[in-house]
């Protein structure tokens, strides 16, 4: 049975999600890919409200925040 895809936004509100899988913080590209380590992981869906220095423990791309995005520039 193939995994369902992960959300890359909250519903409602539009928020972007990270995974926390095992104390790291994955992107949601990375937990979707069928070859990355972290794709039947278990893991919980965040909203990363305001880290614009938040990135991915498995690709090291940043990860979009809700509120921060202008200072990230």
């Amino acid at each position: 049975m193939e995994q369902q895809k992960k959300d890359a936004y909250a519903w409602p509100g539009g928020y972007p999600l990270c995974y926390v899988a095992e104390y790291l913080v994955i992107c949601p590209d990375c937990v979707n890919d069928p070859e990355s380590d972290f794709y039947d992981a278990d893991s919980t869906p965040q909203i990363n409200w305001e880290d614009s220095a938040l990135f991915c423990d498995c690709c090291s791309e940043r990860i979009e925040s809700a509120y921060a995005e202008d200072d990230a520039e």
